[in-house]
């Protein structure tokens, strides 16, 4: 009966585990899915996926950029990594989410993002 038990155990022990690893990707579940800026920062829009990786787009009269990135939480910190020009760029915001609504702070700036 006891190696039955240990043969059921393990798959549970690791689909439990690969469960938390998938789980952990970016880290706040709450901040997984499409936001929308609004007011100053109308025009941008992020993405954030529930395995880390993240897309941000800007859009204004006569320009449009987008990029790949990668994201991480811990706590109240939201950890944004993206290249440009060849450089690793590392931004750390606070941010806080209420319902449906972001805020994400850099250097005194915020920005208020709605969700889709």
């Amino acid at each position: 009966m006891k190696t039955v038990t240990k043969l059921l155990a393990a798959p549970m022990v690791i689909m439990l585990l690969c469960g938390t690893i998938a789980s952990c990707g970016g880290g706040d579940s709450a901040i997984v899915g499409v936001w929308d800026g609004t007011g100053s920062a109308e025009g941008t829009t992020y993405e954030f996926k529930s395995n880390g990786d993240a897309k941000m787009s800007a859009a204004g009269i006569g320009y449009s950029i987008a990029t790949d990135a990668t994201y991480k939480t811990s706590g109240k910190t939201l950890t944004i990594t993206y290249r440009e020009g060849g450089i690793t760029i590392e931004e750390k915001y606070t941010y806080d989410i209420s319902g449906d609504t972001l805020q994400m702070t850099l250097e005194g700036d915020t920005l208020v993002l709605k969700k889709r």
